[in-house]
């Protein structure tokens, strides 16, 4: 499979799972994982801890916007 079909692929997964987690209110993980092992051929490993990966960055995306609209106590946090 070329590289570009599979960033393709990859971008097509992950929209699904947007579309899926949006309306559902659940994780991406029960969409992404099944599918970048059964389409793209991944280790169980690899799909978890990509899928760990992509939930880690859009925790940090959203605590950013949180704090930037006053939204976020940090130290009750803590």
């Amino acid at each position: 499979m070329s590289p570009f079909i599979r960033i393709i692929i990859i971008l097509f997964i992950g929209a699904g799972a947007g579309i899926l987690t949006g309306i559902m209110g659940a994780s991406g993980v029960m969409v992404v994982v099944p599918m970048l092992t059964l389409v793209l051929s991944f280790s169980v490993y690899k799909a978890i801890g990509t899928s760990l990966l992509i939930n880690i960055l859009a925790a940090v995306v959203t605590s950013i916007i949180y704090y930037r609209h006053r939204h976020l106590y940090i130290k009750p946090a803590l």
